[in-house]
């Protein structure tokens, strides 16, 4: 099959391309899309794009990345996306991607190579069939999980609103209701301006300095939110009770929606008669995925299936689990050595393996 498939490494220019591969592909995500990758400029990473092509068909896409680690004394190589596939892919094409990466790794002299295939090994319990195909074809090519895999909550959106509802805990289910019933008023933002821009920023950083949590920075922000939005690939979501804004909140639009990032204005409770408006937020920004026919609605990332009282993130963990959506575990971080000295060095002050 290899000799039929061409690949083709595309520039920022095709866009148009990509975009016809990501948005056709069964696994489309916001990771995936070219204003995402390409914010990873900022964090000091080269970005190369390639396209794998049967027949005049776009089949296959990924994403690599080259940096300098520990002051640049070691160069890693990874895939940070994980691939996109137009259809399910097979053992003998996944072999195909995983060797051009290899050597293009090894052509711009890595130590180090890393994959995050960002397939999910289980759903609600229940191994899918990546969860033998990618480590298998991964691993015969020498790499070894280094990393545990991330975990989620998927919301199947082909749900009734009514079974969806059904599926919440009782008190966020009663949550969203009553804000349903408030004057709360939920507003999508698909075309940006300034003030639009400002006040979700001013809202999200002034939170996260006051929770002491990690934020973007503002050149992150705008290069990969406001960029985002603008391409079409993301919305914003204003939630305000009596003209204050009390809640703010962006998500992916496409292949598998995806809860990003949030912020809750502190000042809400000392708002007389304002509910708590993130469960009536959220609720909104799932029935807006929902009407435009996606099927996968991402609640964003969660320690694990069922939260666990006392860890540091418990409350935004039990926030999450309790609307009800299947635990979702992904695949493993894969990691391979390139050069003895330096890539076992960075396996091991990184990984400590």
């Amino acid at each position: 099959m290899s000799k039929k498939i061409q690949i083709v490494d595309i520039t920022r220019k095709d866009e148009k391309r990509w975009n016809n591969l990501l948005f056709n592909s069964i696994n489309a995500s916001y990771r995936q899309s070219i204003p995402f990758e390409y914010a990873q400029e900022l964090n000091g990473r080269e970005i190369y794009t390639y396209i794998f092509q049967k027949n005049g068909v776009d089949i296959a896409g990924v994403h690599y990345s080259i940096k300098g680690a520990f002051v640049n004394f070691i160069k890693t190589a990874d895939i940070l996306s994980g691939f996109v596939f137009r259809k399910e892919p097979d053992h003998e094409l996944v072999a195909l991607l995983i060797d051009h990466f290899l050597n293009w790794a090894k052509k711009h002299k890595a130590s180090f190579a890393r994959i995050k295939t960002w397939l999910p090994k289980s759903i609600a319990g229940e191994e899918t069939k990546y969860s033998s195909l990618l480590p298998e074809a991964i691993k015969y090519f020498g790499f070894m999980s280094i990393k545990p895999g991330r975990h989620t909550y998927w919301i199947d959106l082909t749900l009734s609103e009514e079974e969806l509802l059904k599926r919440m805990k009782s008190q966020t289910r009663n949550k969203v209701r009553q804000g349903a019933r408030s004057a709360l008023i939920v507003k999508k933002h698909d075309v940006l301006n300034d003030e639009i821009i400002e006040s979700f920023w001013s809202l999200y950083n002034n939170l996260g300095k006051l929770k002491a949590f990690h934020t973007l920075s503002k050149d992150r922000f705008e290069r990969e939110i406001v960029s985002m939005v603008n391409h079409g690939l993301a919305s914003l979501f204003f939630t305000q009770y009596e003209g204050q804004t009390v809640n703010v909140a962006v998500a992916s639009n496409f292949g598998e929606a995806n809860y990003y990032y949030g912020a809750i204005s502190p000042e809400f409770k000392s708002i007389e008669g304002c509910p708590s408006p993130g469960p009536y937020s959220q609720w909104n920004m799932i029935l807006s995925m929902k009407s435009k026919g996606l099927i996968i609605y991402d609640m964003g990332f969660c320690p694990g299936p069922i939260p666990i009282k006392g860890h540091p993130n418990y409350y935004i963990w039990r926030y999450k689990f309790d609307f009800g959506g299947d635990h979702v575990e992904f695949l493993p971080v894969y990691g391979k050595v390139l050069k003895p000295i330096r890539g076992r060095l960075f396996r091991y002050l990184r990984y400590k393996k």
